[in-house]
């Protein structure tokens, strides 16, 4: 327990402030390093017996699942992108506006090179790894959140952190209850093309807002 406990801390706390200490020389390199860690943890994974595989592609369920992400995804996007809109006037629709090319590419790689490594780190192999040391499933998706948002203390910015901790809260859930990695990226992926579409993912790119 003590081990396990102790390689918790390092990944998800350690290295989230090693990163941040070094992110001026790191930070063309996230997402290589975000995909050599969701590799790493997934040849883990996957060899690990008592590991449930099918969590990782399930779709069981599909219209179901989808209709709840989308009807969540409806109300609050509307409610956020107002917000966006009327205390963030400058960065509204900017990245479409001003670099649809760029925006193109974002839309089309986030959710697969992002969004579904990043569910692997924050969800699949937090709940399964790490389910011994907490008592509980809403313990775990606690957890859950909270590491996620701080590992987004690399951005150098409290909205990024604020903004990943209740995606990482929604994204757990989703989860938790569906048990599939496949949907909580699907969540993950449409939430962070939104960003980047409203304007807030200048807060989720370098933490400095040009």
């Amino acid at each position: 327990m003590p081990k396990r406990s102790l390689e918790f801390i390092c990944i998800y706390l350690g290295l989230p402030v090693l990163i941040y200490v070094h992110r001026t020389d790191v930070k063309h390199f996230a997402m290589i390093i975000l995909l050599l860690i969701a590799c790493f943890q997934l040849y883990v994974l996957l060899k690990d017996k008592s590991f449930d595989q099918n969590s990782l592609t399930r779709y069981r369920n599909f219209r179901h699942w989808f209709s709840r992400i989308l009807a969540f995804f409806v109300v609050n996007a509307t409610l956020l992108g107002a917000y966006t809109w009327y205390f963030h006037e400058a960065e509204f629709l900017r990245l479409p506006q001003e670099q649809p090319t760029l925006w193109l590419i974002v839309m089309v790689f986030y959710p697969v090179f992002s969004a579904y490594p990043q569910e692997i780190v924050f969800r699949a192999w937090i709940f399964h790894r790490y389910r011994c040391l907490f008592k509980n499933e809403m313990a775990l998706i606690v957890v859950s959140a909270l590491v996620f948002g701080f590992a987004h203390l690399f951005f150098g910015n409290w909205i990024a952190i604020i903004l990943s901790t209740l995606g990482g809260f929604v994204f757990a859930q989703t989860f938790a209850r569906s048990k599939s990695v496949f949907f909580s990226a699907i969540e993950h992926g449409l939430w962070g093309n939104f960003l980047f579409t409203i304007g807030l993912g200048a807060y989720l790119f370098t933490g400095n807002i040009e």
